[in-house]
């Protein structure tokens, strides 16, 4: 078998075994004590632990299921598997393309194959971040200005955020964010207010000063 033929194939026995590897993990964190938990409590209960679990906004887990939301895929629970995929295919791609089309040894291939692909994983994942971001941002001036109006018909401030937040795009990210933090609010207190405003910091500036 020529070493072009041989270093592939190596290298997608490498992947199967990290996807089995990674599977693994995943099956091991799904069945942790939590989830078992969660079977045992009321539909409120259960609503709320799994609000508490959410991924922290702006990290890499958040950004794997908003660029695979994207996609029509969710992949909440299972984002390493799905980082994982994505990786193995472009690295299959792009180092059989270095092999092939540029006809490089075998060791240059598959390290310039995991440098290119490390950077578009990154690429597609900050990609989706970035337009969430961008979406929230425009939809800013459209949430004080309803929520200015609101407030003063109505001087609660929670269900003035509340009324608010629905009459927003459901198919806009700031409509669901919203509605997240005033269910967290009414069910914490005023505790979750806090940590309501450092992600509208992690997500835009205006949106803090909005919140």
């Amino acid at each position: 078998m020529s070493s072009w033929m041989a270093s592939p194939l190596l290298l997608f026995v490498g992947a199967a075994l990290f996807i089995a590897a990674l599977a693994a993990w995943v099956s091991e964190l799904r069945h942790s004590p939590d989830r078992a938990m969660e079977s045992y409590l009321a539909p409120k209960e259960r609503k709320t632990l799994n609000l508490r679990k959410r991924h922290e906004v702006g990290s890499w887990q958040h950004q794997t299921h908003l660029a695979f939301r994207r996609l029509g895929v969710d992949v909440r629970g299972w984002e390493p598997i799905a980082v994982g995929l994505v990786f193995i295919a472009l690295l299959g791609v792009t180092t059989l393309g270095l092999l092939r089309l540029l006809q490089l040894p075998s060791g240059i291939a598959i390290s310039g194959g995991l440098i290119l692909s490390a950077f578009d994983v990154h690429g597609f994942l900050t990609a989706a971040w970035d337009r969430m971001r961008r979406e929230v941002a425009k939809d800013v001036p459209t949430l004080m200005l309803r929520l200015s109006g609101m407030i003063q018909a109505a001087p609660n401030v929670l269900e003035s955020l509340d009324e608010a937040a629905h009459s927003l795009d459901h198919n806009r990210p700031l409509r669901p964010w919203l509605m997240h933090w005033v269910s967290e609010i009414q069910e914490r207190g005023l505790s979750a207010f806090d940590d309501m405003q450092e992600e509208a910091e992690t997500i835009s500036p205006s949106l803090l000063l909005a919140t």
